[in-house]
């Protein structure tokens, strides 16, 4: 096995390939500059050199407010992209693992979504990556699609990260408390995408647990008050905040169909932040 990992720059890809060399897995990661997703000929090429038997997409256009200025940048990396990579994993005979997103949804239903529900994306980032899906399955039938969201993790940037910046400057914060999601582990994510590495169709992986934005900057305040220049965290409504994309309000994925296919339920997203803190955190 030789695993082609791309997205090097990103938190993602970095801990995968961190898993890989603790699983003594032959692998390499690329960044753009090595192996640009746009460029279908030199992806080829670079393909071609390094002879994967399996690829990890992990890079992708995930600047959901800028992809509303730049949509035709956003469905270059998430569909034009995931079409090259597509393409070029089934030429040299790879198995392909392309990472995705929950803003396929549209965050209108109550319940969590599962494998089946139909996308149906509110904004221009959720659009390209739901295309980027399509065209990924269309190439290469046997690919496996990951579904994931909130994502966070040691030195890069997330909703977490940003939240930090903001409990360390700031006297009092305003965090949004009616939007809700799942928060996910970059560790637990990493590890679940070597897990399925040789599965095809569409799987859904989250960390335990339903949370709002303030439900999560109200556990980071609780852990971190004395080390933490924040007083008051107060919540407040998403209409308030004006955003250039449109944000789902109840983006939950369900995670059953990986649970039974690992025989292994993901932990809460408490005990990942713990673990989180206890091997990240310096404030």
């Amino acid at each position: 096995m030789k695993i082609w990992i791309l997205g090097g720059k990103g938190m993602l890809a970095s801990v995968c390939a961190k898993i890989c060399a603790q699983r003594n897995l032959q692998f390499i990661v690329d960044d753009r500059s090595l192996a640009d997703i746009t460029d279908y000929n030199r992806l080829l090429q670079r393909a071609r050199w390094i002879q994967p038997t399996h690829v990890i997409n992990c890079a992708a256009y995930t600047h959901v407010d800028r992809a509303e200025k730049n949509p035709e940048l956003a469905f270059l990396v998430n569909a034009t992209g995931a079409s090259f990579v597509a393409k070029v994993a089934k030429l040299v005979g790879a198995h392909l693992m392309h990472i995705s997103t929950d803003y396929v949804f549209s965050g209108d239903q109550q319940t969590p979504y599962c494998e089946e529900d139909t996308p149906c994306p509110i904004n221009v980032y959720g659009a390209s990556k739901l295309e980027g899906e399509n065209l990924v399955l269309d190439i290469h039938p046997n690919a496996c699609i990951l579904r994931t969201s909130w994502v966070f993790g040691a030195g890069g940037k997330s909703f977490i990260s940003s939240l930090l910046s903001l409990l360390q400057n700031q006297e009092e914060i305003h965090v949004v408390q009616d939007q809700w999601g799942c928060l996910t582990y970059c560790y637990d994510l990493a590890s679940v995408i070597l897990n399925l590495i040789q599965e095809k169709g569409i799987y859904h992986f989250v960390n335990r647990g339903v949370c709002s934005r303030f439900d999560v900057a109200k556990k980071l305040f609780e852990e971190l008050q004395d080390r933490i220049f924040c007083k008051k965290i107060i919540p407040t409504s998403a209409i308030k905040y004006v955003n250039m994309a449109k944000r789902p309000r109840f983006n939950v994925l369900g995670t059953q169909k990986i649970s039974k296919k690992l025989n292994n339920s993901p932990r809460h997203w408490k005990k990942a932040l713990g673990e989180f803190f206890i091997d990240a955190i310096t404030v």
